[in-house]
């Protein structure tokens, strides 16, 4: 939200922009938002497909299609897009959203003698509410094991900055190489980044989920002497100001700032 802020900032004037596009360019904005804003808010006739309008539309029309499978949720966003009235298209968007939160539900049995859709809608026809959507469950998680490396130089604290791509792309984050190190394996991952740890101290364990990932996490606190280290280097008003830290990390984030409180 903060990326996606400057950002607005920066190349519109603080203002959201009117444009599909350019609202699917911003940072964490997909398909379902930029559609959602593009039709409420400035009535552009672009739909917003959420769990609860594929379900509706899987219904109306007995598709059992994937609708785990993007390309499944991209055709249903091009189907809508052909009929969506040009000139109420925040009202069709909302309406299907609201048939599927509450007529066409997705626990227990539909409320079909309530649907405007009711009489051409295919799975109730051929009793096949309960059978669709069809969504393949997703393959267990990989496990990442992690450790987290906390690096205090004086008053200042190392961040890396994430490649463009790929898991939390472009987000900063204290050094975390894979893997459960000792505390002799910490400290030389960190003299391998030509520094000399003065001390060092175990953090608790912490886990956090994504989508496809999980992270198993340990850490350390290690005190330096005066460095120089490629990398951002911040203070804990920097820190808390100007940079966003993964959610993923937030146990280590607040164990370092307690850590510089005590110190003020």
């Amino acid at each position: 939200l903060q990326s996606e802020a400057r950002e607005i900032m920066e190349k519109y004037g603080g203002q959201l922009p009117a444009d599909y596009k350019k609202l699917l360019s911003l940072k964490g904005i997909g398909h379902y938002t930029a559609g959602a804003v593009s039709s409420i808010a400035f009535g552009i006739p672009m739909p917003a497909v959420d769990g609860n309008v594929l379900r509706v539309i899987m219904r109306v029309c007995a598709d059992d299609s994937d609708i785990a499978k993007q390309s499944v949720k991209t055709e249903v966003e091009h189907t809508l897009q052909q009929i969506m009235p040009a000139d109420r298209a925040a009202d069709f968007n909302q309406a299907l959203m609201e048939l599927g939160a509450t007529v066409c539900l997705p626990n227990g049995e539909p409320k079909c003698g309530e649907c405007p859709w009711h009489s051409f809608c295919e799975a109730r026809k051929q009793n096949l509410w309960s059978q669709l959507p069809r969504k393949t469950k997703a393959g267990p998680r990989r496990i990442e094991k992690r450790t987290v490396l906390l690096i205090r130089d004086g008053e200042k604290i190392v961040l890396h900055k994430r490649p463009g791509r790929g898991l939390l792309a472009g987000m900063y984050e204290f050094p975390n190489p894979e893997g459960h190190m000792s505390q002799e394996e910490a400290l030389q991952e960190v003299r391998r980044m030509h520094l000399h740890p003065l001390q060092i101290s175990r953090l608790t364990d912490a886990r956090h989920i994504f989508s496809h990932v999980e992270w198993h996490m340990s850490g350390y606190l290690l005190e330096l002497d005066k460095e120089i280290l490629q990398g951002v280097w911040c203070t804990r008003k920097e820190l808390l100001d100007s940079y966003a830290i993964p959610t993923a990390l937030k146990v280590y984030k607040e164990a370092l700032l307690a850590w510089m409180r005590e110190e003020d």
